[in-house]
Formats: C-alpha cells, structure tokens, sequence
C-alpha cells in the first residue's frame, strides 16, 4: 500500500497533467469545462405525464491551484402549447478531490475528470475525457440511492411534492473553453 506522501504526489502530478491536457496550446492558470446535457423523465401519480424533457448546463471552471468554482442552469422548457416552466440556478465551489460538499470534482486519471452530484434520492455521474487533441467527451448517468424507487422534486402547477421516474439522458456533449 502507498503512503499518504505518495498518494498526495501521484494526487498533484494527476492534477497538473489534467490542467495541461486541458490548456490549448500553452498551460494557463484557470480552464472553463462547459457541459451541456437534456434528459427525460415522467411523472408520476393523478398527474401523470410522461418525457417531460430538462436541459443542463454546467461551466466549470478548473483554477491552476486546484480549485473548482461553477455555475449551473437547469431549464424546463414549454410543453404542449404552455408557458416555459422556468430556469434554476446554482454554483459551487470545492478543491479537487473534496467531498464534503453537494458536488464534488474528481481526476480519475490524466486525461479524466468526474463530477459527482448529490441529490437527496439521487447521484448525477459525469465523466469528462479530454483526447490529446483538446477536445473532450462526457458521459452522464443518474442513480437512485439505495432504496430509492423515484425521484421527488417541486410540483410547479400547485405547490407540494410529485414523483418522477429516474432521469433517462438524451444527449451530452462539452467543450474546454
């Protein structure tokens, strides 16, 4: 087993060859990852509704020290003729590898980044993969917790609670900026 001094080595060269994988041409300070990502799901219950389609956006921003700050939008778009259902918005902040947040940044490897987002019956994965050519790939899977069934999440018609079925992804793609 190595020691904690060796991890913490292997941890920092990780982190300076994902920051110069992610750095066109000469190695900066600070990288933006943009990701975009549209999932479906349905509602459940005397409601029920079924694809009701959400659009994600994530920009984050990987500092030279290690730092990750990042803003996301969230944006339910108009079904059927109705009005659009509204944007929401959040951002963070943590050190690579800190889990004590809601999100948290992880390099899997030299050219690998995951971002891990706790809901309270939920996990969003997204695995980043930067090629040597500076372009980069993203994956997005959702998990419910264990003995989650479904999702409960604002009901926007009238105030209280509805459940839905777990997020099935429709498309995913990002951009080093």
């Amino acid at each position: 087993m190595r020691s904690l001094a060796d991890r913490r080595l292997r941890f920092a060269t990780i982190c300076a060859g994902l920051i110069l994988a992610l750095s066109p041409g000469v190695a900066r300070a600070d990288n933006t990852l943009h990701i975009s990502f549209v999932d479906t799901r349905d509602r459940k219950g005397q409601e029920a509704d079924s694809d009701i389609v959400r659009s994600h956006n994530i920009d984050a921003t990987l500092h030279g020290d290690g730092h990750v700050t990042e803003a996301t939008t969230s944006f339910l778009p108009s079904r059927r003729g109705k009005r659009s259902r509204g944007m929401i918005g959040d951002s963070a902040s943590s050190q690579l590898g800190d889990a004590s947040g809601r999100v948290t940044w992880k390099v899997k490897g030299p050219h690998e980044l995951q971002r891990i987002e706790l809901g309270p019956r939920f996990i969003v994965l997204a695995e980043v993969k930067v090629a040597d050519d500076k372009t980069c790939a993203v994956s997005v899977r959702y998990l419910l917790k264990s003995g989650e069934v479904d999702l409960i999440g604002k009901d926007r018609r009238g105030g209280g609670l509805a459940h839905f079925s777990k997020p099935r992804l429709l498309s995913a793609e990002c951009s080093i900026q």
